[in-house]
């Protein structure tokens, strides 16, 4: 299980690097799925929106909707691995 962000689908303006290393969790996460398959491996990348934790405190929510808390994103990363 790889963790990248929605940011890796959907790029946010001002955040071109962030954004970089996220399509390139993506991408890695795509190709070790599809090379790996034939191995019975399965590989998936959970892609968390903006989360409410130390590092974006007293930033504002922007028009990506409002910050989830990291038990949600928990529940997602445990969710991939059933």
């Amino acid at each position: 299980v790889n963790i990248a962000s929605m940011a890796g689908v959907m790029a946010i303006p001002g955040q071109v690097l962030y954004a970089a290393t996220k399509y390139g969790v993506v991408g890695l996460s795509v190709a070790m799925a599809d090379e790996f398959a034939s191995h019975g491996v399965h590989v998936t990348v959970v892609l968390p929106p903006f989360t409410q934790t130390d590092l974006i405190a007293g930033t504002k929510a922007s028009g990506v909707g409002r910050p989830v808390q990291p038990e949600v994103v928990a529940a997602g990363i445990v969710g991939a691995l059933d």
